[in-house]
């Protein structure tokens, strides 16, 4: 009995998390094939089911920029820890600019924009030392 391209793929995947390195894996397709579906429907309910990792997707639809792919990241990652709890952590932390606008007494303490927009990559040390599995989605389409 043949495994099905899911099954080989999930297969892949895990011997990769197995492996504990850092790098990249690249799941190829033609266009429309459902790679984004297969991702968001099988592998990462599967990878959070059976492994110790997190998994984000992020789009890199129009990016022109590192540290703007690096707030992606971060606000993603967020958002799923925030989903938990019934909070959207990610969408808090995108309109603090927009509260310390709204409430110019913060800004007093706290340069929100700057924390943000200034961190540039280095906004990836926010996050937590956790398995994180970051997918990058529409990188044709940067």
């Amino acid at each position: 009995m043949h495994k099905s391209k899911m099954d080989q793929t999930l297969e892949s995947i895990d011997s990769y998390l197995r492996m504990k390195t850092g790098g990249a894996l690249m799941l190829t397709g033609t266009w429309g094939s459902g790679k984004t579906y297969f991702l968001k429907n099988e592998a990462f309910p599967w990878i959070e089911k059976n492994t110790d990792y997190l998994t984000i997707m992020v789009s890199l639809y129009g990016e022109k920029s590192k540290s703007s792919i690096a707030q992606k990241v971060l606000f993603s990652y967020l958002d799923k820890r925030g989903s938990k709890a019934k909070l959207s952590v990610g969408t808090i932390a995108k309109n603090l600019k927009n509260l310390s606008d709204s409430i110019p007494y913060i800004k007093q303490f706290v340069d929100i924009e700057k924390i943000i927009s200034g961190a540039g990559e280095n906004i990836f040390h926010l996050l937590p030392k956790e398995n994180l599995f970051i997918c990058f989605d529409d990188l044709e389409r940067m």
